[in-house]
């Protein structure tokens, strides 16, 4: 059976981010591993299950419609898509009514469909989103999801493979220590629990840090005379604010503390270090 190496810290902000669904206060965080085709991305989402992950191949408008619908309890708080890269291979009027659900869906929990139902619209509670994209996809949607407000929705963690990273990979698979067999699931408590509290010595240090994640969030990447450059738009960094400040939290409740400590600060700088996607985290 394959085992993940080097992705340690990936799998740390997957479980971060998990965990902001065990607070009743907040809305789940969501994100999307973004990086080069045959990095592990759907291996490391696909690892973790519980009931209130909800795994699907397709997100189309019915498709969540009919999730919502069968959730009367809303016991779901994730839903689980290991490739987000064939939904956006649709027809254009299908994928933006099908991004248009899915922000609603992860905003308010509200999901619509015009399929001739009497009942074109589901409450439910807010769920987050686990799911991945490669490079050249993300790079072809972004400018269109920048305008749609995706970024402060949905956290993209960006990274790469060193060389030296692909030369240990290769030996692990000539060793038969990476097969192509998917690794060992992993069953993520969900425990209701009060919100972790942020102490006040950490509140400057999360308003800056909010004001870098702004920044990477306003970055669109473009190619001018075969040269890659960034366009820096404007992003008011309260969004981001809150998105660190769940994080944190998020973190503390995973390792079972009801006040944040530097640990989880630690963790919030590591978080920026793939958000960056003028940058992305080598490993």
């Amino acid at each position: 059976m394959t085992t993940l190496f080097r992705l340690e810290l990936i799998q740390e902000v997957i479980e971060t981010v998990l965990f902001t669904g065990c607070f009743k206060e907040i809305n789940p965080s969501s994100i999307m591993l973004v990086g080069p085709s045959g990095i592990a991305k759907t291996m490391m989402i696909t690892q973790y299950e519980n009931d209130w992950i909800k795994r699907t191949d397709s997100i189309s408008s019915q498709g969540l419609f009919e999730i919502s619908q069968s959730d009367p309890l809303n016991k779901i708080r994730f839903l689980l898509l290991a490739d987000f890269n064939p939904s956006l291979s649709r027809r254009a009027g299908t994928v933006n009514s099908m991004i248009a659900n899915l922000l609603s869906f992860t905003a308010d929990g509200t999901v619509r469909t015009d399929d001739g139902r009497t009942n074109k619209a589901n409450p439910h509670k807010p769920i987050g989103l686990l799911t991945a994209c490669t490079t050249e996809m993300h790079a072809k949607q972004t400018r269109k999801w920048f305008d749609l407000g995706i970024p402060r929705r949905i956290m993209f963690i960006y990274f790469d493979y060193t060389l030296k990273t692909i030369a240990e990979l290769q030996k692990k698979v000539s060793s038969n220590e990476i097969t192509n067999v998917s690794p060992p699931k992993i069953t993520v408590p969900l425990p209701s629990v009060p919100i972790s509290s942020i102490p006040e010595k950490f509140w400057p240090e999360l308003i800056t840090l909010s004001e870098k994640l702004a920044h990477f969030m306003g970055l669109i990447g473009y190619w001018y005379e075969g040269k890659k450059k960034w366009e820096n738009n404007k992003v008011i960094p309260i969004s981001p604010h809150i998105t660190l400040q769940n994080l944190m939290r998020a973190h503390a409740a995973r390792d079972g503390r009801k006040i944040c400590c530097q640990k989880d600060m630690d963790f919030i700088y590591m978080f920026l270090e793939f958000s960056d996607p003028s940058s992305p985290k080598m490993i």
